[in-house]
């Protein structure tokens, strides 16, 4: 990864850098403003991230899917590796965005 690299986001419509939740929000002007939210990040994803979707993205159809199992295991095996923790499997539920 990448971390130096400056990537400009604004012309491709980023919220984040328009400094504007949504169109009922105030938008914030001036320079050297630091915009700090959770899950909008300003890195590249990773290239095993990339691929993974250009490969979903060319099977061409866009539907539901099913969470696949081994994510549950995964994110408990994070929890036991970071916190040192290993959650109940039956404990862990998806959510839908970082905020909910």
């Amino acid at each position: 990864m990448d971390f130096d690299q400056i990537h400009d986001r604004q012309q491709f419509g980023s919220v984040k850098w328009a400094n504007q939740w949504d169109e009922f929000s105030p938008r914030v002007e001036g320079e050297d403003l630091l915009s700090l939210w959770t899950a909008d990040m300003d890195f590249r994803a990773p290239e095993a991230v990339i691929a993974r979707l250009r490969e979903a993205a060319d099977h061409g159809i866009y539907g539901y899917t099913r969470r696949d199992p081994r994510h549950y295991e995964i994110v408990q095996s994070w929890f036991a590796r970071r916190h040192n923790w290993s959650p109940v499997l039956e404990t862990l539920l998806p959510a839908p965005a970082i905020m909910p």
